[in-house]
């Protein structure tokens, strides 16, 4: 009891450093984040990384292990040195992961439909050359594909025609493909021009035909001429009246110089 004590006052002493952080949030907030991420990752909504789970557990157990590397009873505080250590290195997994969950809600809120993680899929962390953390990436062998609606998986409907959403029919061998890219593990976003106005509709049609989908983005610029700028690997297929699986073929590109 007097090691978890210990281990509790070390992880209030967090606040302190959590305040200098840019995107300080109170312990109130955390705790009410927390219960909705818990409650996502219950409703099937949210997916929790498998190292998160996992460090987390090890963490704990060790925490509350009285035989460690270092014991308490024997060396005073000097044996909370190691329990330290183990809960800072909990707390920002725990921290990372909140924010990742509060940055999926955000987009919920916003203009995303349903969006999930892949099943069973982490994004693996990245690390600058001086050891910052930056963007994840998926594995190389998974596809993360942006895909329109209006004019690639049906017909043209414009925005000024939405009666013409629910009555439209599907391409089928559009419907074939993305449910295959899907089962073999590959992320499959809706990104379209409709408006959040027309969520409800989209929702309904997407899963009255059958589309497997990880999530839907809305407000895509109208108008075409499109030219995508990342940090990411961007590759661009334009579709032409059929859906099949891709093959490679040299273009040219347009690139920033050298």
């Amino acid at each position: 009891m007097k090691k978890l004590l210990g281990t509790i006052s070390i992880l209030k002493g967090l606040k302190g450093a959590k305040k200098a952080t840019a995107n300080y949030t109170t312990w109130e907030d955390d705790a009410k984040d927390f219960i909705k991420m818990i409650r996502a990752v219950w409703k099937g909504e949210y997916r929790i990384k498998k190292r998160t789970i996992l460090f987390s557990l090890v963490g704990l157990l060790y925490i509350l292990n009285p035989l460690d590397l270092l014991p308490a009873l024997a060396l005073g505080p000097i044996g909370l040195i190691d329990d330290a250590a183990v809960a800072v290195f909990v707390f920002k997994r725990i921290t990372r992961e909140l924010e990742r969950f509060r940055d999926v809600a955000k987009f919920d809120d916003a203009e995303v439909l349903s969006w999930s993680m892949p099943n069973e899929q982490d994004l693996n962390e990245l690390f600058d050359k001086d050891g910052n953390l930056i963007s994840p990436q998926l594995p190389s062998h998974i596809k993360n594909y942006m895909i329109d609606i209006d004019g690639t998986i049906t017909e043209d409907v414009p925005n000024e025609e939405p009666e013409r959403m629910v009555t439209c029919e599907p391409f089928p061998d559009a419907l074939e493909t993305l449910n295959r890219w899907y089962d073999e593990g590959h992320i499959i976003t809706f990104f379209t021009s409709r408006t959040v106005e027309h969520k409800e509709v989209t929702d309904a049609w997407l899963k009255k035909h059958g589309f497997k989908h990880h999530g839907v983005l809305y407000g895509k610029p109208r108008g075409g001429n499109y030219h995508w700028i990342d940090n990411h690997i961007v590759r661009a297929t334009k579709y032409k009246g059929k859906f099949t699986d891709l093959v490679t073929q040299t273009k040219k590109v347009e690139l920033f110089e050298e």
